[in-house]
């Protein structure tokens, strides 16, 4: 395995380690894809590994990225209803009005796979959109 391999294999796994381990070896790792197109980022989120995510962010990669679907790693956190790395990834700049290969964008994907019995996507919030069952972290947010 190359560098992008073991750190994409660290980002998806939640290695924290070993993400450290081959950044600091080749910062370049950072612009690295699997076959779907996918970062270290995507895969971090796809695996639900917060502090990987945390850790990718503060390393500097970009939310931006698209896979082979268009989808940001924000598009994959809203359809798993991944409230706090959701949360995580907007409070750091990415855009939840970024549209993927069917016109879709997070907010569509999070209102989709919302559901009030999920205890993680029912905080309080000061801003949530009045009865509309909406996801309450992407909303506050966002804002209505």
């Amino acid at each position: 395995m190359d560098s992008h391999q073991l750190f994409l294999h660290a980002a998806a796994t939640g290695d924290i380690a070993s993400m450290e381990q081959e950044y600091l070896k080749n910062k370049a790792v950072l612009t690295g894809k699997d076959s779907d197109n996918r970062t270290a980022l995507h895969l971090a989120v796809l695996n639900g590994h917060l502090k990987a995510v945390e850790r990718l962010l503060d390393y500097g990669i970009a939310w931006c990225f698209k896979d082979n679907q268009g989808q940001t790693a924000l598009h994959l956190a809203a359809q798993l209803s991944s409230a706090t790395i959701a949360e995580t990834l907007l409070e750091r700049g990415a855009n939840c009005c970024t549209q993927d290969h069917d016109g879709k964008t997070p907010i569509f994907y999070a209102y989709q796979n919302y559901s009030p019995d999920v205890p993680h996507a029912t905080d309080h919030s000061p801003r949530r959109l009045p009865q509309m069952g909406s996801p309450p972290r992407l909303v506050r947010l966002h804002g209505p």
